[in-house]
């Protein structure tokens, strides 16, 4: 049985190829090679623009289908409001890789105007995971309120963008989170259990509400929003085609007046962009160009998209792929390669996945996943950890005999071994009585897919000294 591991989120080095320059003696061959040197520099300039402008560009696709598009499954239809997600994911939500065990609460924040206050009530029972995540429309990790930083006491966010000129007590705040950009996303998850659980999570999510910042320290708004009156969305009918064709550094220019940098090695760049047509604001058009430059700037755009197509492919870890601008270093790549597989995903620190894909298995085959006792999934003790079962090659949950799709530390009934170690059952039929508590069934029709998920991992995972151990197959 052959296994191919898979692990979730990604890292890649990020490499550019240096300029070649030269000269010659005689005039024809210099002016040649200068023709040369300007087409190669365009050619790296818009394989560099390409790479950096995926990021935000795929993110700003998440804003337009969750803001603007009334068709989407995902729409929530205006800023500053929270869509919570009331059940659990089941196969009829046809969603890739769903965590079962955690209700999500999405809001895309407009701070343009002013900033925003997010009130998160008292947490019960204190020991119930819970997490609000904010992420820049760079797509850069910027704060995580929650169990693991704020216990279960709850608290108001401010939420204050790059435009904003007023004062603020910040004493009146459990935190004040600064963004760089004029968008932010949050994404709450607040773990669940069982049906009955899920009532309960429910009224949690109701406290859960996003308040004008002026409105909640009662004072006149000193400015206001134009809102989604002013913004051109980005709904391609092929999301994959356009994120990589021309058309992301098209989209790239028209929300660059909402991301507000001021990194110098950031600023130098963009000038660097100036010479291929992309700037903020300006429609990216090549028609200025002669047609070799033209021909060198699509080159250099297709030669983004495959490092960017490579990254996610061929990564083998989830270090330095996610986290805040400071984290990852301006490694733009290794962005890339985080938002193409997770979009939006935590940072380590928050939580780690661990996946393998077992296409090989037939119909029948029985397996054990087995913990000894010194070796279970390393998590602090405000964190959680779940095994979840997918379908291949789908990745989607399917309906099983007992309707079970995942297993962790804290399902009701699971049995430890009398050496405190612990055995999982993968297998399609039903096992003994004494083994059912511990069972997670597979597909009938053979492969499968599974996932860890560790919420507050300890730091030995994230540095990658801890690893899932192998399946082993039980021989009939």
């Amino acid at each position: 049985m052959s296994i191919k591991r898979v692990i979730l989120y990604f890292s890649f080095l990020l490499f550019f190829v240096a300029a070649v320059t030269g000269c010659s003696k005689k005039e024809s061959t210099t002016a040649t090679k200068q023709t040369e040197t300007k087409t190669e520099s365009l050619k790296e300039i818009a394989t560099e623009a390409y790479i950096y402008a995926y990021s935000p560009v795929y993110a700003y696709w998440y804003l337009s289908d969750e803001v603007f598009n009334q068709k989407s499954t995902n729409y929530i239809g205006e800023f500053n409001k929270f869509r919570h997600y009331r059940v659990r994911n089941t196969p009829e939500d046809q969603m890739i890789t769903p965590a079962i065990d955690i209700l999500y609460s999405r809001n895309w924040l407009d701070l343009r105007g002013e900033p925003m206050v997010v009130s998160i009530p008292k947490i019960t029972p204190e020991s119930r995971y819970y997490v609000m995540q904010s992420i820049s429309l760079d797509h850069y990790n910027l704060d995580f309120y929650g169990t693991r930083t704020a216990g279960s006491k709850g608290g108001n966010i401010l939420y204050v963008g790059p435009s904003y000129k007023g004062k603020i007590d910040e004493t009146k705040f459990d935190r004040v989170v600064h963004s760089k950009t004029d968008f932010v996303y949050l994404q709450g998850r607040i773990l669940v259990g069982d049906d009955a659980d899920v009532k309960k999570v429910n009224a949690i999510q109701d406290q859960i509400i996003t308040t004008p910042y002026n409105k909640f320290v009662q004072q006149p708004a000193t400015a206001t929003s134009a809102g989604k009156s002013d913004m051109t969305p980005f709904i391609p009918a092929d999301k994959m085609k356009a994120l990589y064709s021309i058309e992301t550094l098209d989209v790239y220019a028209r929300i660059m007046p909402y991301i507000h940098l001021d990194n110098p090695s950031d600023l130098a760049m963009l000038e660097r962009f100036k010479k291929i047509g992309l700037e903020s604001g300006k429609k990216f058009d090549l028609s200025k160009f002669s047609e070799a430059d033209q021909k060198e700037i699509q080159a250099g755009i297709q030669a983004g998209v495959a490092q960017v197509q490579q990254a996610v492919n061929n990564a083998s870890s989830s270090i330095g792929l996610l986290g805040t601008e400071e984290e990852l270093n301006r490694n733009y790549l290794n962005r890339d390669a985080g938002v193409g597989v997770g979009i939006f995903g935590n940072s380590p620190a928050e939580a780690m996945y661990q996946g393998r894909s077992m296409v090989d298995a037939k119909p029948g085959d029985q397996y054990v996943l087995h913990f000894d006792a010194d070796n279970l999934p390393p998590i602090h003790k405000e964190g959680f950890w779940s095994v979840t079962m997918y379908n291949l090659p789908q990745r989607l949950p399917f309906h099983n005999e007992i309707e079970r799709y995942t297993l962790g530390n804290r399902s009701e009934g699971l049995k430890y071994n009398k050496d405190g170690s612990l055995d999982l059952y993968f297998q399609s039929e039903k096992p003994a009585a004494d083994k059912v508590s511990n069972w997670l069934p597979t597909p009938k029709e053979g492969p499968f897919f599974y996932i860890l998920r560790m919420y507050v991992p300890q730091e030995k995972v994230s540095k990658g000294d801890w690893m899932i151990p192998d399946l082993k197959k039980v021989e009939k």
